[in-house]
């Protein structure tokens, strides 16, 4: 079952109201479109509920916003159940989104006692696209298994002797 965004900010909301305090919810999100998007989201959704916000949009990457997020600078912020899972989590890539789900929630509370809340409904699958002309050379460089384990937003990928494909 999905949860749409504001029922998961309305509970978000409700949790943060019984905890009695007027310090504002510290709202972060990434350094790209989408995330500034949804931190805003979440940050008005809060605010129609009464909830006093602080944003802090804009803040950084991936670890950039968790450690924020695990050091008390950040009350809450969307991230990628596949982002957690590979990134943060160090795991490799697996292709069953519920055992990724479950795994972030069950290690995030372990590790840092944060709750992972339910997914927000939509899917942010990623793909390439090429020119017709690179195609092949793309596809042997994303064949290799050094790039292949690295695409699942891993850093590393960025460090990799590739071919030099140029356009124009």
């Amino acid at each position: 079952m999905r949860i749409p965004a504001s029922q998961l900010v309305a509970l978000t909301a409700a949790i943060v109201a019984g905890c009695g305090g007027e310090d504002p919810v510290v709202v972060a999100s990434k350094n790209f479109t989408e995330q500034l998007i949804l931190g805003e989201i979440v940050a008005q959704e809060l605010e129609a509920r009464g909830v006093p916000v602080e944003r802090r949009l804009h803040l950084g990457g991936t670890f950039v916003c968790h450690t924020a997020l695990v050091e008390g600078e950040a009350d809450v912020y969307v991230e990628y159940t596949g982002t957690a899972y590979t990134a943060i989590l160090e795991h490799p890539p697996i292709s069953d989104p519920d055992s990724v789900l479950l795994a972030v929630e069950s290690e995030y509370a372990e590790r840092w006692d944060l709750a992972w809340g339910p997914p927000l409904g939509f899917e942010n699958t990623f793909a390439l696209v090429v020119r017709a002309a690179d195609a092949d050379a793309v596809a042997r460089a994303l064949a290799r298994p050094e790039v292949a384990s690295a695409l699942v937003a891993d850093p590393k990928l960025l460090e990799l002797d590739l071919p030099e494909l140029t356009y124009g």
